[in-house]
């Protein structure tokens, strides 16, 4: 990029770019519904997950402030796991399942 040219991407996305990967095994693209349950089934949360493999998830939800630390989730109508959070941002969660 010449010193006239300007960089339209957000900061955020150029830095995705650029950060290395720290995951060992890579995630698969999906779109699947699923929910957050916690305090003994008390609390549910819907989410949509983006990215999945047999260790973790990434997550997309309306606000992840309510979300505990460790949870169960079930994704599709099958599949139940135990779940905890490892990073956190205003609408996302990465989960590793446990």
């Amino acid at each position: 990029m010449s010193q006239n040219e300007t960089c339209l991407a957000p900061k955020s996305a150029v830095a995705a770019v650029l950060a290395p990967e720290r995951r060992t095994l890579r995630r698969n693209r999906v779109l699947k519904g699923a929910r957050i349950v916690f305090n003994a089934g008390l609390g549910i949360a819907d989410a949509t997950v983006h990215d999945l493999n047999e260790r973790g998830a990434r997550l997309k939800l309306g606000e992840t402030t309510s979300v505990p630390g460790q949870f169960k989730i079930v994704i599709g109508r099958l599949e139940t796991r135990e779940a905890k959070v490892v990073w956190r941002k205003p609408e996302w969660l990465g989960i590793a399942f446990v």
